[in-house]
């Protein structure tokens, strides 16, 4: 049976504007900055070792890379197959959701290779071992890649359409976030790389602007 915890997501940034407390997520004194504009969907985002910062611009099928010291935006990949979250794994390479399976990109010489082809992908994540996850809303489903063979299987087959998914940063727990509702959901991974017992989460949803502004149930 599974385990149930009911909890509220806040964030750090919150208790700052409320009670005074030291801000853990932004400098001091620090201000939004224009990097990049003029996009469609500017979308999911990943840093490489480096601190470079990629991002995909979904319906025009785009990735950018912004350059860690000059802030130079550069389009390195003019069709990704409509590729939506990226995320980078062990080898170095940038693996990101497209159309009908997962890309993954060598980030020097921007050569693609075609991962578990068959299934649409939203969002994913990638363990240290090279074991992929991804988000399929058109079957409500999330997907599994072996680390080394690559091989897809499905991991999880639910009763609400998965969209954004990450993993927390010891790598034991995947969080994945439901269209159109309030709610994230947590699976927890065993030592083999398998989705295991799910952990039910209630959460309350914050976005930041000039002004703060909380929504629930974004």
């Amino acid at each position: 049976m599974y385990a149930k915890v009911v909890f509220t997501l806040t964030v750090l940034f919150l208790s700052s504007f409320l009670w005074g407390a030291e801000d853990l997520v932004f400098a001091k004194n620090s201000k939004w900055e224009t990097l990049s504009k003029d996009h469609h969907v500017a979308e999911d985002m990943a840093w490489d070792s480096e601190e470079n910062f990629y991002f995909t611009d979904v319906p025009r099928s785009q990735l950018f890379k912004i350059d860690r010291n000059s802030n130079k935006n550069t389009l390195v990949v003019a069709d990704t197959g409509v590729a939506n979250g990226i995320a980078f794994g062990p080898d170095g390479r940038l693996y990101g959701c497209g159309r009908d399976g997962i890309g993954s990109w060598n980030i020097s010489t921007w050569e693609v290779k075609v991962h578990g082809v068959g299934a649409h992908s939203n969002d994913l994540g990638v363990l240290d071992d090279g074991t992929l996850f991804y988000s399929d809303p058109k079957t409500n489903s999330v997907w599994r890649l072996d680390g080394k063979s690559k091989k897809r299987s499905k991991a999880l087959a639910l009763n609400f359409k998965p969209n954004g998914m990450t993993l927390s940063p010891d790598k034991k727990t995947l969080f994945v976030a439901a269209f159109f509702k309030d709610t994230i959901y947590a699976y927890s991974i065993d030592d083999s790389g398998q989705l295991k017992d799910k952990l039910e989460k209630n959460s309350e949803l914050y976005i930041f602007t000039d002004k703060f502004l909380s929504c629930k149930g974004i």
